[in-house]
C-alpha cells in the first residue's frame, strides 16, 4: 500500500480494489489474467490503477433501466 499512495492516480477509494488485486496476483503465483508472469509488480500497479479507479461504483449514479418502447404499427 506504501507504494500505491506514492502514485499519482491513488486514492483512498481504490484500497479494497488495491487488496484484492494483491491477494489475486499472490494466488495465482503472481500471473497476471493472460496467465503471464508479474515481473515488476510495481510497473504492473501503475498501469492497472485507472483500470481499478473505473471499475469503482459512481457516486450517486441511479440505476439505469432501458424503457419498454412500444413500436408503432405499420399498416
Amino acid at each position: 500500500m506504501d507504494f500505491a499512495k506514492t502514485l499519482k492516480d491513488y486514492s483512498e477509494k481504490l484500497d479494497d480494489l488495491l487488496i484484492k488485486k494483491f491477494h489475486q496476483w499472490e494466488n495465482s503465483d503472481w500471473k497476471n489474467s493472460l496467465g503471464k508472469p508479474i515481473l515488476n509488480w510495481q510497473t504492473v500497479l501503475e498501469k492497472n490503477l485507472i483500470m481499478l479507479e473505473i471499475s469503482l461504483p459512481k457516486e450517486n449514479q441511479t440505476d439505469f433501466k432501458i424503457p419498454n418502447i412500444k413500436r408503432p404499427k405499420l399498416d
